[in-house]
């Protein structure tokens, strides 16, 4: 049958300082929110691999912390002592998987430890969202505030057939108000580039179709040079006209000069 830390490793009291040395592993300071959230995983995991309270599996690439005995449960293993079975948990705790689950427990908040660890893959059955996740108090633990809890029990501290609703956190598919906030921080980034984008472009086709470029920088150019070409245009074309005036009087003079010559 699989080992159980309440009926083979010593009981409640051993649970609870299992508890603690975990916290101590992750290097969090003991806590009450921690103590009875990891006292609460045992409890509904039951029993499992020996010195394995959460039923875990083996860590990948460290064989030494496990030894050859007999597996129970969802590929749970046996730890060679109590040391390495809380090296183990530690670990696993670790994993990108199980990130919200760390930081509930870095930050001392047993809901939030809770919800993360139900959404993870750490059990198949997810505890039932609630319903199979027992908030028993440790012993000689004052029982904490009913609203630190969100999974329903009786009054005796064992799990109710009743499922607890689920936080709107979780029914987004986020694990804690702090991603919440790290989501919104990205997508608001993104609309904010979406946004330069658009006006960006929108300035450039502004520009394009801008009658006569006359308010763009190249317009202006444009029309300087237009204009200078017009003013050339212009003043050649005056000159052409004096031009032409002057060799009109010329002819006009030679011709009165002829005739006087002619009468004389």
């Amino acid at each position: 049958m699989a080992w159980s830390i309440f009926s083979d490793g010593g009981g409640q009291g051993v649970a609870v300082s299992w508890a603690q040395d975990l916290q101590q592993q992750l290097g969090i300071p003991v806590n009450a929110a921690d103590t009875q959230f990891i006292y609460d995983w045992e409890v509904s995991e039951g029993g499992g691999g020996k010195f394995n309270p959460l039923n875990q599996g083996p860590v990948p690439g460290h064989p030494e912390l496990t030894s050859t005995g007999q597996q129970y449960g969802g590929g749970a293993a046996d730890f060679t002592s109590w040391q390495t079975g809380i090296e183990g948990a530690s670990d696993y705790i670790h994993m990108p998987a199980y990130a919200g689950v760390l930081q509930g427990l870095q930050n001392q908040d047993y809901q939030q430890a809770e919800q993360a660890l139900w959404n993870s893959p750490w059990a198949g059955s997810h505890y039932g969202y609630g319903s199979a996740w027992s908030n028993a108090t440790p012993p000689g633990a004052t029982p904490l505030p009913r609203g630190a809890f969100t999974a329903s029990s009786n009054s005796s501290g064992t799990p109710s057939s009743g499922s607890n609703p689920l936080s709107v956190w979780n029914l987004l598919g986020i694990p804690s108000p702090v991603d919440a906030l790290e989501r919104l921080g990205l997508i608001l980034l993104g609309a904010a580039l979406i946004l330069l984008g658009i006006y960006l472009l929108a300035g450039k086709q502004t520009l394009q179709f801008t009658p006569l470029g006359k308010f763009t920088q190249a317009g202006q150019q444009r029309t300087a040079r237009r204009e200078r070409s017009e003013r050339a245009t212009a003043t050649g074309a005056r000159q052409e006209r004096a031009l032409g005036l002057r060799e009109r009087r010329v002819t006009l003079a030679e011709r009165t000069e002829a005739r006087h010559r002619g009468t004389s």
